[in-house]
């Protein structure tokens, strides 16, 4: 048979090449090429017969090495997703019978306050030994007159600290009066020195400070610090991005953790720090944000996402909006921290603002 010219080979070739329905798009390129490369060494040589060598010697095992591979590539991926989202099961709390942290979107859900695993007791943490207190009643650190004019200068500071679902009262050296709220903390030396009388709070906490002009008494967060004399306010943040602080009477300065004065608040005002350190002043109902110093709840116009993280942080429940609609709802609502949960959200669901139950250990909105 007459062998045909090279100008036919690099035709068959190319048709080769487009028509080629068995071969991806890499190797109808590839067979160009080594036709090309074998026609350059011999013009005998069929370029059919060696683009059919190299598909076995070369691309026959290389496709069973990229299967074997891509099997095994998929099952690590799946291993991996899979402890990936175990992961985020066990980190965001998604487990039955856990909610996610606050204020996150889940599964179409608002998380606004999520269950907590606390001890039951308050504690008193100093020098790194850890005490349980009984909170029956008021607490008092006021030393004895004879422990002070004999006791040598102490530098130990004490931490009192509540759980979820339980407050406490207690006296600090100087004979100052503060109410812990549930899930709160106060920092405190054993005796306050002259000069000046400092805590640091985080959560909410009530305070009554006894006067002392060659003192004033100082209370530090991680936002703002609030300088006073003699006067009552209510101080919180358990939103750390959110504090708020209310003057009850008396007079409080609001300072910066540096020291420069941010606002001066007479009774019946809040200084509100937002994310930014910004700080606002409002006009605000006192009586309202005091009574759970008296042991109720008490909200009036107060948003029902703000109610239930009360509730929530109170007895210890994660809350959980399936029903976002009615989360800015504003209600008047009031009922005794001392009944049980059923109890409130029984009176919560005659406002007719949307079906509330209580799911586990969460607080579900329908």
């Amino acid at each position: 048979m007459k062998e045909g010219s090279e100008h036919d080979m690099d035709t068959r070739d190319d048709d080769n090449l487009h028509h080629d329905d068995g071969l991806n798009d890499d190797e109808r390129l590839m067979r160009h090429m080594v036709g090309m490369s074998h026609r350059r060494k011999t013009s005998c040589v069929d370029p059919d017969d060696a683009w059919e060598s190299f598909r076995r010697e070369v691309i026959m095992p290389e496709r069973e090495r990229k299967h074997r591979f891509g099997v095994l590539h998929m099952a690590l991926a799946t291993l991996c997703g899979a402890a990936a989202m175990l992961a985020v099961v066990l980190t965001l709390g998604l487990w039955p019978g856990r909610s996610d942290m606050a204020g996150h979107a889940v599964a179409g859900d608002y998380i606004a306050l999520s269950h907590k695993e606390s001890p039951r007791h308050v504690s008193l943490e100093t020098d790194g030994r850890e005490d349980v207190l009984d909170a029956t009643g008021p607490i008092s650190f006021v030393p004895e007159p004879e422990v002070v004019a004999t006791a040598e200068r102490s530098d130990k500071y004490r931490k009192i600290s509540t759980p979820r679902g339980m407050g406490v009262k207690i006296i600090l050296p100087d004979s100052s009066e503060v109410w812990l709220n549930a899930d709160s903390y106060i920092e405190f030396p054993e005796r306050f020195r002259k000069g000046a009388r400092m805590v640091v709070v985080s959560g909410e906490v009530f305070f009554k400070i006894t006067p002392d002009a060659s003192s004033p008494f100082i209370v530090k967060s991680s936002q703002i610090d609030v300088r006073v004399l003699g006067t009552e306010f209510n101080f919180n943040n358990y939103t750390p991005d959110n504090t708020q602080v209310a003057l009850v009477s008396g007079k409080v300065e609001i300072l910066s953790p540096e020291g420069s004065g941010l606002a001066t608040l007479s009774p019946g005002e809040a200084a509100v720090c937002g994310a930014d350190g910004t700080v606002e002043v409002e006009n605000v109902d006192t009586y309202a944000l005091t009574q759970w110093v008296e042991g109720f709840f008490y909200f009036d116009d107060v948003p029902l996402i703000d109610v239930l993280r009360e509730l929530g942080r109170w007895y210890n429940m994660g809350v959980v909006f399936h029903n976002r609609e009615v989360m800015t709802k504003k209600v008047h609502f009031s009922a005794m921290r001392a009944e049980p949960v059923e109890l409130a959200i029984e009176s919560l669901n005659r406002l007719n603002v949307a079906e509330i139950k209580v799911v586990g250990h969460d607080i579900v909105v329908d």
